[in-house]
């Protein structure tokens, strides 16, 4: 089994409840948000080659069942339910994560997102008195869904430097998918960038069966 970060185990709960407390009040919260994967090095990784692609059911956490979404990744990535952290992540199936920041973690969450505008105006509201800073924040189309794009830079915790997290949130019946990558800010340019960028832009309905 990949050895994770143990800044792992201090946000399980956090990305659950991070949206849920901006929709509920506009005021400070201390969002994590996507911080999962914060443990990687900069020099752990290296800008991705050109590779082949597919488009693929986003998986849950549980064998045998998809999101109602795909995403298009590298052609040899697929869920990745062997590391111990809350959600799935989608990449290589042995590769080590902290050697792969691009790879996309999913999770459910409760937060309702029917008005993508008044939790991003609450969202950005909590960034002018948080310790993190909002890159980017829009309300997107994915496919015909509205949803989130979210690019935060989070400040160093512990001995993990600055970071940069990206989330793309799409509705889910009165619940959420979030979608997210975080990658150590000094790596974050480039090839790379571009690469996490498209892996989470790539979000898109699944089709449904003709009845």
């Amino acid at each position: 089994m990949s050895k994770i970060s143990p800044f792992h185990t201090l946000s399980v709960a956090s990305l659950a409840l991070c949206l849920a407390a901006v929709v509920a009040t506009p005021a400070p919260a201390q969002d994590e948000m996507g911080q999962d994967q914060a443990g990687m090095k900069a020099e752990d990784a290296e800008a991705p080659a050109a590779v082949s692609l597919k488009r693929m059911p986003i998986p849950t956490d549980r064998d045998g069942e998809d999101q109602p979404y795909t995403i298009e990744v590298p052609t040899n990535w697929g869920p990745r339910r062997d590391l111990p952290i809350l959600g799935v992540v989608i990449g290589p199936p042995s590769g080590d994560p902290n050697s792969f920041p691009e790879m996309p973690l999913v999770r459910e969450s409760p937060v309702n997102v029917s008005d993508p505008a008044a939790i991003l105006a609450n969202l950005k509201a909590n960034a002018k008195e948080g310790d993190w800073s909002l890159i980017e924040g829009e309300v997107r189309d994915f496919g015909g869904v509205k949803g989130l794009w979210i690019v935060r830079r989070l400040p160093p915790v512990g001995m993990h430097p600055e970071r940069i997290s990206l989330a793309v949130k799409v509705p889910l019946g009165d619940r959420s998918l979030d979608v997210t990558a975080t990658v150590p800010e000094a790596q974050f340019h480039g090839a790379l960038e571009q690469e996490v960028k498209r892996i989470l832009s790539s979000v898109r309905p699944a089709e449904q069966p003709e009845a």
